[in-house]
């Protein structure tokens, strides 16, 4: 039985020696992953896209108002050609048909028109039909902004590209409205010292109230001597002359809490309406009062070339284009070239301290756009950016043949508009300086749907209120 049990006791020690011992062979290696081959690389986009050649010749369509711009920009068909392969066919319309010719083409898909311009304010009513450019850019917006030199574009003027946060069109004209004056006038003593025995205080035509405007419009009101304060539009754009004056003021249209028309308070403390009501009687006081007996007829022309080719009046508001033509011994009186000067717009006193808050209106001039129903986007793309070359825009907007006014900083640099102020470089310096001051101070335009008919009326009722058939306050 000892025997037995040693026996046992030995089995189990031998047992447990042997467990501990022993070492299970190594599992085989665990088969290691395949490489992953590299991602590829996204193909860089090339900086000059925009600028090579299509390998096919293509046709693009740009819609475009009848006038100056139509020649402009169908100057540049065989150079666009040459460099782009793309056959540019400019197609002119009426100003006053336009925007129903583009919303109708527009809104039916027909896709007649690849490219088109017109005032940024449509933008809002136009963009379920236009292509966002960061489509058609390989890049996407980083690209387009790059393509369009965006960092460059005058303060006043950012907003003409973007709508909810997409780029959408590019500017090829700005329209910064300036003060024009006659500057043997204006720095008159014998003048100044006439006013203050007047009016009880001296002028500083550089920084004027729109009351102030008046006085000094009514001051230089000499009909016997065939010579009168100034002259404004009172046809086709006297909106913009109403608008100039409202947002002057410190008006707004809305009201900022709910969009009740000339409701709220504005940057005065004023009511709105209150405003809109001294603005029309302003703008019929110098109609009335300080303007040549025809001006209640005056359009865009007649009211400039008063003070460029006739030496009839004093002052005018007018766009930047009216100083280079008074400036072009080509197309000027011999009294106004070096002797028109600019101004920014009449503005308001709030304080009372002679501080002017100066408020232009920024209507953003005119942009071009891409049609979403166009079969030649790439094509269209590539003829926008081409009309974006600071270089190549610099020249067009002192080129009185263009009606093309500054919009980017390299346009007010003195040196693009030398060939202006020969004798008077001063001149071009201040041109320069006010279009920068204004396009800091501006008040942006409605960029909201709808924004187009509200100029409409605005454009409507100044006509009435400018022709003495309305009152301020029907007007408002």
């Amino acid at each position: 039985m000892k025997l037995y049990k040693m026996l046992a006791v030995l089995m189990v020690l031998a047992m447990l020696l042997a467990a501990c011992g022993a070492t299970e062979e190594p599992p085989p290696p665990a088969e290691e992953p395949a490489a992953e081959e590299p991602a590829a690389e996204e193909p860089a986009v090339d900086a000059d896209w925009a600028k090579q050649p299509m390998e096919e010749t293509c046709e693009v369509v740009l819609s475009v108002e009848s006038g100056a711009q139509e020649t402009t920009l169908g100057s540049f068909h065989d150079e666009i050609l040459e460099e782009l392969n793309i056959d540019l066919r400019v197609v002119a319309h009426p100003f006053s048909e336009r925007c129903e010719i583009l919303y109708l083409d527009l809104s039916s898909g027909a896709g007649q028109y690849d490219s088109m311009s017109y005032w940024p304010v449509y933008t809002a009513d136009f963009v379920n039909w236009l292509e966002p450019l960061g489509n058609i850019a390989p890049g996407g917006d980083e690209q387009v902004a790059e393509d369009l030199g965006y960092e460059g574009v005058l303060p006043g003027y950012k907003w003409c590209y973007v709508y909810d946060d997409k780029f959408y069109s590019a500017q090829y004209d700005g329209d910064a409205k300036l003060l024009h004056y006659r500057v043997d006038l204006m720095t008159d003593e014998a003048e100044h010292a006439a006013f203050q025995e007047e009016y009880g205080y001296d002028f500083d035509i550089q920084n004027l109230t729109w009351d102030q405007y008046l006085d000094v419009a009514r001051h230089f009101q000499r009909p016997d001597e065939e010579f009168y304060g100034t002259s404004e539009v009172a046809g086709f754009l006297a909106g913009f002359y109403l608008k100039d004056r409202i947002w002057g003021y410190g008006g707004h249209l809305f009201s900022y809490d709910d969009m009740m028309g000339l409701e709220g308070e504005s940057a005065t403390g004023e009511s709105n309406y209150d405003i809109c009501v001294r603005a029309v009687q302003n703008g019929q006081d110098v109609f009335n009062t300080a303007s040549p007996p025809e001006a209640h007829s005056f359009e865009f022309e007649d009211a400039r070339n008063q003070i460029i080719v006739h030496d009839r009046v004093a002052m005018h508001t007018m766009w930047p284009d009216g100083w280079k033509w008074a400036n072009d011994p080509a197309l000027a009186s011999e009294n106004a070239v070096c002797n028109v000067a600019v101004a920014e717009m009449p503005g308001f006193d709030t304080d009372g301290d002679g501080v002017v808050d100066h408020r232009p209106n920024e209507n953003g001039g005119r942009v071009m756009a891409i049609n979403a129903a166009s079969k030649a986007k790439e094509c269209a793309y590539k003829v926008l950016v081409y009309f974006q070359d600071p270089e190549r825009t610099t020249e067009l907007v002192y080129n009185n043949d263009t009606w093309l006014d500054p919009w980017r900083v390299e346009h007010v640099d003195p040196a693009g508009a030398a060939h202006l102020c020969e004798g008077c470089e001063w001149n071009c310096e201040q041109y320069t300086d006010i279009i920068t001051k204004s396009t800091i101070d501006g008040y942006p335009a409605l960029q909201i749907p709808g924004a187009g008919r509200y100029h409409e009326v605005l454009e409507r009722w100044a006509k009435k209120a400018f022709a003495n058939q309305v009152t301020a306050e029907e007007t408002c």
